[in-house]
């Protein structure tokens, strides 16, 4: 993975590494093999929806650091951030984002 890393921010510049992690934490997500996985960093729609589909087909959550669900094709397609978990986390998740929110 060092290699991949050093050689995506030579040629690519670290934002690519920053979508590509995300992308694999969320494939991860619906994989079963991770509980959750978020970005606080705005995305644009169209680079989640992938991801939102594959943990979201695996029974599991994901949408927006608001608590709702991922809508595609809005006027603005920035999103405030995305989170993703598996089955029956939704609200426990939620609850800690909120909380920790409210403390910020």
């Amino acid at each position: 993975m060092t290699y991949l890393k050093r050689l995506w921010n030579d040629e690519c510049g670290q934002d690519l590494i920053e979508y590509t992690l995300l992308l694999a934490f969320v494939a991860l997500v619906a994989a079963g093999l991770a509980d959750l996985t978020f970005t606080l960093t705005p995305k644009n729609e169209w680079d989640v929806a992938a991801g939102v589909a594959l943990v979201t087909s695996a029974g599991g959550y994901a949408g927006t650091l608001d608590g709702t669900a991922l809508r595609c094709n809005n006027r603005s397609p920035l999103l405030s951030g995305l989170v993703a978990c598996g089955p029956g986390m939704r609200d426990e998740l939620m609850t800690l984002i909120r909380d920790a929110r409210s403390l910020a």
